[in-house]
């Protein structure tokens, strides 16, 4: 540094982790961004991706296959934080309890 001149920090390499939730640390000029992946959205702090999609919520997941189809649309959170078992139009498992 010269004291003309700005250096760029590099957060994502500083910052291992900066972007939570499975996003993609993206360095640029002066700060970075977070892109998430698809059907994830940024929460507020745009540092953290959130699966705000609604879908189907299973009671039952046994061999792959899910069953008792509870009515109406739910969050993935929502579902497998409660009574679900599986979540979605693919029939994806919940993630076991203390598991993010």
């Amino acid at each position: 540094m010269d004291g003309k001149t700005c250096q760029d920090i590099k957060e994502c390499q500083l910052n291992p982790g900066i972007c939570q939730g499975g996003g993609e640390c993206v360095n640029t000029d002066g700060s970075f961004t977070c892109n998430c992946p698809p059907g994830l959205t940024h929460d507020d702090t745009k540092t953290k991706c959130l699966d705000l999609r609604e879908e189907t919520c299973f009671l039952e997941y046994r061999n792959g296959v899910c069953s008792k189809e509870l009515e109406g649309l739910f969050q993935k959170s929502t579902c497998c934080c409660t009574v679900g078992k599986a979540w979605g139009e693919s029939c994806e498992a919940c993630p076991r309890p203390g598991a993010e």
